[in-house]
């Protein structure tokens, strides 16, 4: 569900738009993972933006939801 909401939500920003992806839980399937799922599929369309004020570590930098592996 999650991936379908952000595919939805890439193809409505207006052209300069921002998206913001937020859950309500700290698994990293529907947390780092989609993230990374969306940079990825729509590559130079999007860019991360750091959260301010920064809570936590980095979180997972892959596409696998647990390791943080490529």
């Amino acid at each position: 569900y999650q991936r379908g909401l952000l595919h939805t939500a890439v193809h409505a920003l207006a052209p300069g738009g921002r998206l913001v992806y937020s859950t309500c839980t700290l698994n990293p399937q529907e947390c780092e993972a989609n993230v990374r799922w969306v940079l990825d599929k729509f590559g130079p369309a999007l860019r991360l933006h750091p959260a301010e004020p920064r809570l936590g570590g980095p979180g997972l930098i892959g596409s696998d939801p647990y390791s943080g592996a490529e």
